[in-house]
């Protein structure tokens, strides 16, 4: 608190002594009116610049509070959706375990057949129930959705089938800060709702390309943080090393670019991106490439320099194994391209060389530019006989652009300038080229062409659908295609991006994916009946019975010529096992006797192919006590023999004979199980009501499980709501200690300046009174 300012005693102007007190006064009133804003508003500061670091301090306090304070009604609003998951579940489960008492009350065969009935009608009940669980909806956002929270995940198709249209995406939210903490679960989660996904078993391998995202590559990993790699060049005398900053890089063929303008001055050094990795070359000088500090930029781009081997001219990179993405083309996979570059005299004439498909058919390529053509109408033709490219040209008036346009219109190859060869990018293709023949231009090409032509065959709750994917470019394409059959199907990339899954969504329906004649399904990995599939998944988990006795038979194959072929499965244990023992066995493939087990080639099953010459016909039957024929699909239940009119006449005049697929796929959930149980009570099948009894119990430990996962979510909210208002506690005390003002404190200085204040004025009244007779 500031004092009273001294009244001067000697003979000074009466100007000076009005103005002195005139000061004092309005100091006190100033400091008056502070303290009562002080005192009415709690605050001990009006403006920031009265205490600089403290209201500084205190901003950010504010802002941390404001922070908290969203962050806490996240909290709850999570706290909500999470309890109102746990209320809808509550009798679920209850629900579940009674209707399982009530089956096995029923499953025997002393149980009446209504009873049975009046059990299945219970199922229908609690399919509604549970239907009308999984669409619990709070707050205009369906609990069980995953992050499709605005659509209904669940409802019936077709009134026999479930169909889950939600997805398994969660939806978080801030409960801390920098802490994201999930506030629901998925339909799958809780009542399942996705089938077991046909799992690509092939590795798609996508082709390196120019125009392919740097962020690909590895899987998705991309190159690393802050990626440079060091490029060093001998040029038989010196040595020189550059640093390469590679981060700018947003394409493959951005890296490339980097790459050569970053490399030594001299060496001239050149980078292809081909099918299987980059390639970097120099004009004669021995190049080598390592990392930068403890970086891992040049391995993780496959052109890393073994130092213990001698550098040469050239670096055959390795493939850097980059990520499927929808935009893939399948052009793209299982393969590369053959490559190459037509080099001929002077600039803005050379032409990079690429295959349209995969293969080594197109290595070593033999190109041909002759006379004969007219400029701006040359004409491409490719002779697969001796892998030749012949181009008509006009001599002297042909320019590379007109060529690449030629060789493009042909169709086996697509081409461009090189843009190595341009003086400018203008310029780029603009020169002649020369009459010559350019022999083995083209290398790399490898694999295999994905076979887009045949299609494949999906079948899904009863309906089968023939998929002609000719017209699909790329991995969306066909994804879209697989989406738009509408029959519950949903293709995805899987969790590695080197494959494809295909899911089905509806509960209680079988799903297959088959060939359609050709090797696309087989190709893309994602066939549902392999030669490595396990007899024990057949039959929806039930397996094929087969004989335990090494002696003892399974099946009787009867070949066109009356021969007799006698299969024992006991060490069986796959389809392909099955094939094999068909094939091997003793009695076939001798005298006339010849039948060929294979896989389907058009759906799945096993296709037996007799190529034996007689009146009969092809047949399977079960052998004494064995039901294998049955399991295996070639005998329909109840039947002791295949049926005649099964067989079929191919193209070479072969008797045909293909089991039914016996290896469907179905959705894991508790309406699938639920479906399946209703009719297995409804036909009184003994078998399935005790696989779905088992099951039954899986749905029920998985809602359990379920329950105690919101349990275990909402007891981390609490714990986290506990210290957020200990948190807020501590923050506003410590905003109360920089902005509040101490009341007590305060008031005194209050009092004490009023005081000050009326001294003040009784020293300027007795002052004014005086006169100059007064100091006479």
């Amino acid at each position: 608190m500031s004092g009273i300012i001294p009244i001067p005693t000697t003979r000074v102007a009466d100007l000076f002594v009005r103005q002195r007190l005139s000061s004092q006064v309005q100091q006190d009133q100033l400091e008056l009116f502070r303290l009562q804003y002080q005192i009415s508003t709690g605050k001990r500061l009006q403006l920031p610049s009265e205490d600089a670091p403290a209201a500084l301090r205190a901003i950010n306090l504010q802002r941390l509070l404001d922070r908290k304070g969203q962050i806490r009604t996240n909290l709850q609003a999570s706290n909500q959706y999470l309890s109102g998951a746990e209320t809808r579940l509550a009798s679920i489960s209850t629900s579940l375990a009674e209707l399982r008492g009530d089956v096995l009350g029923v499953a025997g065969n002393t149980a009446s057949n209504s009873a049975r009935q009046a059990v299945a009608q219970d199922i229908d009940n609690l399919l509604q129930e549970l239907v009308n669980a999984g669409n619990a909806k709070l707050q205009d956002r369906y609990l069980f959705a995953g992050s499709r929270s605005q659509s209904q995940p669940f409802g019936f198709k077709d009134e026999q089938f479930v169909e889950y249209l939600g997805n398994e995406g969660s939806l978080r939210s801030y409960v801390d800060l920098e802490r994201l903490f999930e506030t629901n679960l998925t339909g799958p989660d809780v009542f399942g709702g996705l089938s077991v996904p046909v799992e690509g078993s092939v590795d798609l391998d996508p082709q390196l390309t120019a125009d392919m995202l740097v962020s690909t590559l590895n899987g998705g990993s991309g190159i690393g943080p802050n990626p440079s790699i060091a490029i060093s060049a001998n040029d038989g005398v010196t040595t020189v090393t550059n640093i390469v900053d590679l981060s700018t890089a947003v394409t493959v063929g951005d890296l490339a670019r980097l790459i050569e303008d970053g490399a030594p001055t001299g060496a001239n050094v050149r980078v292809d991106v081909t099918g299987s990795g980059l390639v970097l070359r120099s004009d004669g000088d021995a190049i080598s490439v390592s990392e930068v500090a403890e970086g891992r930029t040049a391995r993780m781009l496959g052109v890393l320099s073994d130092p213990n081997v001698p550098p040469t001219d050239t670096i055959n990179g390795v493939n850097p194994n980059a990520a499927l993405l929808k935009t893939t083309r399948l052009s793209d996979l299982l393969g590369t391209k053959a490559r190459g570059v037509i080099q001929t005299t002077g600039l803005n004439n050379d032409i990079v060389l690429t295959a349209t498909n995969n293969g080594v058919d197109f290595n070593n390529l033999t190109v041909e530019f002759v006379a004969g053509g007219t400029a701006g109408a040359e004409v491409a033709t490719y002779n697969d006989s001796t892998n030749t490219l012949t181009v008509q040209i006009e001599q002297d008036v042909s320019t590379a652009n007109q060529v690449v346009a030629a060789i493009i219109a042909e169709g086996n190859f697509t081409a461009e300038t090189d843009y190595h060869d341009a003086s400018s990018a203008t310029q780029a293709g603009s020169e002649t080229v020369e009459i010559a023949t350019f022999a083995n231009v083209t290398s790399g090409g490898g694999g295999d062409v994905l076979d887009t032509n045949s299609g494949l065959i999906l079948t899904n709750a009863g309906q089968s659908v023939t998929l002609d994917i000719s017209g699909a470019e790329t991995l969306e394409d066909l994804f879209n295609l697989i989406h738009d059959a509408e029959i519950g199907l949903l293709a995805e990339i899987n969790a590695a991006a080197t494959g494809i899954n295909v899911r089905s969504r509806l509960s209680g329906a079988d799903f297959t994916i088959g060939e359609n004649g050709g090797t696309t399904v087989t190709q893309l990995g994602i066939r549902s009946y392999t030669g490595d599939t396990e007899l024990a998944a057949f039959n929806r988990g039930i397996g094929v019975p087969t004989a335990s006795d090494p002696a003892r038979d399974d099946l009787l194959i009867t070949a066109r010529d009356g021969a007799q072929l006698t299969i024992n499965l006991s060490s069986a244990t796959t389809v392909q096992d099955v094939i094999n023992l068909i094939n091997s066995d003793a009695d076939n493939n001798t005298g006339t006797t010849a039948v060929l087990a294979r896989l389907a080639t058009t759906g799945n099953g096993i296709e037996l192919v007799d190529s034996s010459t007689g009146a009969g016909t092809l047949s399977v039957a079960a052998a004494e006590g064995s039901r294998a024929a049955e399991y295996l699909g070639f005998v329909a239940s109840g039947q002791a023999t295949s049926d005649p009119s099964a067989v079929q006449i191919d193209g070479s005049g072969n008797l045909v004979l293909a089991s039914s697929d016996r290896h469907t796929l179905e959705t894991d959930s508790v309406f699938n199980t639920l479906i399946r149980l209703r009719t297995a009570l409804e036909t009184h099948n003994v078998e399935e009501i005790g696989r779905s009894l088992e099951r039954l119990d899986a749905d029920i430990n998985r809602l359990n499980f379920a329950r105690a996962e919101i349990g275990g979510r909402l007891q981390n909210l609490e714990a986290i709501d506990v210290r957020l208002q200990d948190e807020n506690v501590q923050l506003q005390a410590a905003l109360s200690q920089d902005i509040d003002v101490d009341l007590v404190e305060a008031i005194s200085q209050l009092t004490a300046r009023q005081i000050a204040f009326e001294a003040s004025l009784r020293s300027a009244a007795s002052l004014m009174q005086m006169s100059l007779l007064n100091f006479l």
